[in-house]
């Protein structure tokens, strides 16, 4: 057997990953300050939002997975100094709220998430009706809020995929 060509085979296998659009490619986005693993290729929207907090600008990072999964990370920037003062116990239940309700789910688990030195938090709302999960970081940073979300099939949130992405996200100051 030519071993040389076993070795070709393989380096084109591996090419062949490293070309995948569904390869998680570090992705680093200045103007967002932050860094994230998610799979190839994204989709990019902004949008102005209306909030409590004032008018703000919402910006989304997508990709649409296999297996009815999707990878998204959000953050909204809001007008200087509008979050500084607000009681962000109350603001993260109500961003909670928000998600939920428009998911139309119910939160399975609402708990306290660190990333890094950045206190936030991480729950479950889970869709029964449309058959899927999300499970969903969220961290208000200055006049920021970063939202990281894996949706996929029921049960699905604790998958290896999963949380490779949420764990993956980095905040660059």
């Amino acid at each position: 057997m030519c071993t040389h060509s076993r070795r070709g085979g393989l380096s084109f296998l591996f090419g062949l990953l490293l070309l995948s659009p569904l390869r998680a490619d570090p992705m680093v986005d200045d103007p967002g300050r932050f860094a994230v693993d998610i799979p190839q290729p994204v989709e990019r929207t902004t949008q102005e939002v209306n909030s409590g907090f004032g008018k703000g600008t919402m910006h989304l990072v997508s990709h649409d997975g296999a297996n009815s999964t999707a990878y998204i990370l959000g953050y909204n920037d809001y007008p200087a100094g509008s979050i500084a003062k607000v009681d962000r116990e109350k603001t993260y239940d109500d961003i909670i709220k928000g998600v939920v309700d428009t998911l139309k789910s119910v939160a399975r688990s609402n708990v306290g998430h660190k990333l890094g030195d950045v206190a936030g938090r991480e729950y479950i709302a889970v869709n029964e009706a449309d058959k899927f999960v999300a499970r969903v970081r969220c961290y208000l940073v200055g006049d920021r809020l970063y939202q990281i979300m894996y949706l996929g099939p029921l049960d699905s949130e604790n998958n290896k995929e999963a949380l490779k992405f949420l764990d993956s996200l980095r905040l660059l100051r």
